[in-house]
């Protein structure tokens, strides 16, 4: 897997809540790309406000944004 293919499957599983968007946990993940490039991922997904903050300088998926929930949601 290339770094943006790797990159684009960390955004995909962030935002479908298959993992937190906690970056000990994700770095734990091996996602196999550099730490700062996970840090970077968060903080702009945080900054377009696909994330909120969380406690203790972490972040969390805003509320009712899963996108696998909006995907079920249109096949209804």
């Amino acid at each position: 897997m290339t770094a943006q293919q790797a990159v684009i499957q960390l955004i995909c599983d962030i935002l479908s809540g298959e993992v937190p968007p906690v970056f000990r946990k994700l770095r734990t993940a091996e996602y196999g790309v550099d730490h700062s490039v996970i840090q970077q991922v968060l903080k702009n997904l945080h900054a377009i406000g696909l994330l909120a903050d969380d406690k203790r300088n972490s972040y969390k998926l805003r509320e009712g944004l899963k996108l696998n929930d909006m995907h079920e949601e249109k096949k209804q």
